[in-house]
């Protein structure tokens, strides 16, 4: 299954590459971080992933309950 998965995802990036080949060509843009790219300070960026971060495992937590007493 996962060697069909690879294959799949192979044919659908090839079959895909004319609507992404200007970024795929294009040059470096150097070093982004996402205080540059979101125009934010740096704490608050660090406070925002960590608020994701802290979201993704309640949300997991949920899900495996859920499954658990399922």
């Amino acid at each position: 299954m996962v060697v069909a998965g690879m294959f799949g995802g192979v044919l659908l990036a090839g079959a895909a590459f004319p609507a992404y080949s200007h970024f795929y060509e294009s040059t470096s843009m150097g070093a982004r971080t996402l205080p540059q790219q979101f125009h934010l300070p740096y704490g608050v960026v660090v406070l925002l992933v960590v608020l994701c971060a802290l979201g993704a495992f309640w949300l997991a937590e949920r899900i495996e309950k859920a499954h658990v007493s399922a």
